[in-house]
């Protein structure tokens, strides 16, 4: 797939929760827990979404790359535990966050050995997970 197009795909799923917090701070539209769970719930499936494009289940495919895939899946399902539970949303969101960077992290030694190209790591991965943890952390001070 054309890396230009995954990079429009990828900034474009910020939209919304870009457009969720404008509405938590000026618009008021949406009730306020429903747009924490939203945040929450939305970025796990980001997370799930980045970790399956590791899965290799192929007859040559690697093993270990198909666990590391298949691991955000199991944190995602332990976070709407979390979530269902009403556990706090700073607890919530900062363990959603430190999953985000440690699935870069490994993003990036998979990078390291040549199995990404550099403009996947630096212009998409990167940066979109940065803002996404921004934009999650930003409910924190509403």
């Amino acid at each position: 797939m054309n890396l230009i197009f995954q990079a429009v795909i990828a900034y474009s799923g910020l939209i919304p929760p870009l457009y969720a917090i404008i509405d938590l701070f000026f618009l008021e539209d949406i009730r306020v827990s429903m747009i924490l769970d939203f945040m929450i719930l939305y970025t796990l499936i980001i997370f799930t979404f980045v970790g399956a494009i590791n899965w290799k289940i192929t007859k040559d495919g690697s093993i270990l790359m198909t666990i590391y895939g298949a691991i955000p899946s199991l944190l995602s399902f332990l976070i709407i535990l979390a979530v269902l539970n009403d556990f706090e949303y700073l607890l919530i969101s900062s363990s959603l966050i430190a999953f985000l960077f440690v699935q870069l992290l490994f993003d990036y030694i998979i990078y390291l050995q040549k199995l990404r190209p550099a403009f996947f790591i630096y212009s998409i991965r990167l940066p979109v997970t940065i803002l996404l943890s921004l934009l999650v952390h930003l409910p924190i001070y509403f």
